[in-house]
């Protein structure tokens, strides 16, 4: 019986074993396919950064060049095509047409009619006007212009 316990037990070892080597193995295989994305993720990203290296000393050696080029100083020479110089904010929409304005609801309240009193005052204001802005009392000069109404 002990050696079909030891057996037993061997066996299950063995196969504890071999499930840990897979998983070992399997682990092994994750972590070399991530190092390759990795590397290869780096690659890309140093293939970009010599391309704006490149790009830099390119736009560098042009403006070296537009520097030491003798009509670089003429502004008139340096000109551009004409362009919209308006700043745009969002995109560009056409304008909203006016809209027409809105006529009130209620008619507005009827003119009162002069009556006879008011109309015979505004008469006697019109004839003499120079007389209703003296006060009792004062002299009025007909040619004083500053009692003369020029609106009315």
């Amino acid at each position: 019986m002990a050696s079909n316990a030891y057996q037993a037990l061997a066996e299950r070892l063995a196969q504890v074993r071999a499930r840990a080597r897979q998983r070992s193995a399997e682990f092994a295989e994750q972590a070399r396919q991530r190092s390759e994305e990795i590397a290869q993720h780096n690659r890309e990203r140093e293939e970009a950064t010599e391309q704006r290296i490149r790009e830099i000393r390119q736009r560098k050696e042009e403006q070296q060049k537009a520097e030491e080029d003798p009509t670089a100083k003429n502004q008139w020479l340096q000109r551009r095509e004409a362009e919209d110089t308006t700043f745009q904010f969002g995109e560009v929409e056409e304008p909203e047409p006016e809209p027409e304005p809105q006529r009130p609801a209620t008619p507005p309240p009827p003119v009162p009619m002069p009556t006879a009193e008011s109309s015979q005052r505004e008469r006697s204001a019109q004839a003499s006007p120079s007389r209703s802005k003296a006060g009792p009392g004062e002299d009025v000069d007909e040619e004083d212009f500053s009692n003369t109404n020029w609106f009315g």
